[in-house]
């Protein structure tokens, strides 16, 4: 048996942790998750899935506020291998020593591309046609230690943020198990990243979503299919906000009425807006204060959108 640590908290981390355990080879010890988030008007606390899923199985759950001077409980056993996926805090070298062989992390990008915490974000907003996944053994840098083993998946041009992360933690579980294995047993050695070539990206702040209509039609779309989950995307008609919650988008507009950026019509019956290279087509959208609409909802009781300017 492999003994393991697991570290991750949401939800695909916990998705993670079930195919760990259901693998039969891997001996969780320990689960440390981030503490209980408050959440809602009532700001009641509520688990992360990865807590929930261990409890369920009745795995010991660590949850320190920090890892920075952290020492677990002595009656846990020290692991031979961490597994991290989507934990979220720092983990410094003294927690790092703590595993006889390291820590090993699922990293949903073909790493050096793409360090940090946004990927998968980054990959949509790029138009990125594959989405790379590696696992890889922790240091104390961001997404830097050598990798162990890398897979890549195609890219679909629609495919909006919650898919393609379902998918990439789908893969990521088929490599991560065989990869532990082979790591534990000594069959695999560590391949140091090209330091050249290395991106990295942010987090991601909520004024992001805010769209440019300076921008070509696919990038506003690849903005959209990016932050769909999360913050979502918007413009500003008056002094509203106005977000948009189902778009497509056409390259090479055909229609006679040229529209400029921000401009705002309805052509062939549908919602259009104006870009720096082709059109946005609105389906479903909603205006501060008010309901998530269908388009011909909407312009019922706001007919005047259709001829505004967008900010």
């Amino acid at each position: 048996m492999i003994n393991v640590w697991f570290f991750g908290t949401p939800e695909p981390a916990a998705q993670i942790l079930t195919q760990i355990f259901e693998a039969g080879d891997f001996k969780i010890l320990a689960v440390v998750a981030q503490p209980d988030k408050a959440t809602g008007r009532g700001h009641i606390k509520e688990a992360g899935a990865v807590k929930v899923a261990a409890e369920k199985r009745g795995i010991r759950v660590l949850q320190p506020e920090s890892l920075l001077d952290y020492n677990p409980p002595l009656e846990i056993p020290r692991p031979d291998i961490f597994i991290v996926y989507q934990y979220g805090l720092i983990m410094p070298e003294s927690t790092l020593s703590l595993a006889k062989l390291g820590a090993i992390n699922l990293h949903p990008s073909a790493l050096p591309r793409y360090r940090g915490a946004t990927p998968l974000h980054e990959a949509i907003l790029r138009g990125d046609e594959t989405i790379g996944i590696s696992i890889m053994l922790m240091d104390t840098k961001m997404d830097h230690g050598p990798i162990l083993a890398q897979t890549t998946l195609e890219l679909q041009k629609d495919e909006l943020y919650e898919t393609v992360e379902a998918r990439a933690t789908e893969a990521g579980a088929k490599l991560l198990i065989p990869t532990a294995r082979d790591f534990y047993n000594g069959k695999i050695v560590p391949a140091a990243q090209n330091e050249t070539v290395a991106i990295f990206c942010q987090r991601i702040a909520k004024d992001q979503g805010r769209v440019n209509w300076q921008k070509p039609a696919r990038e506003i779309y690849n903005q959209y299919r990016a932050y769909h989950k999360w913050p979502g995307i918007f413009t500003f008609w008056g002094q509203k906000r106005l977000k948009f919650l189902k778009i497509s988008y056409d390259e090479n507009e055909t229609s006679t009425l040229v529209l400029k950026p921000a401009q705002v019509n309805l052509i062939n019956n549908l919602l259009k807006i104006g870009t720096a290279s082709g059109s946005i087509a609105v389906h479903e959208l909603q205006l501060e204060g008010g309901k998530p609409l269908k388009t011909e909802q909407f312009l019922a009781g706001h007919r005047e959108l259709a001829g505004a300017i967008l900010k």
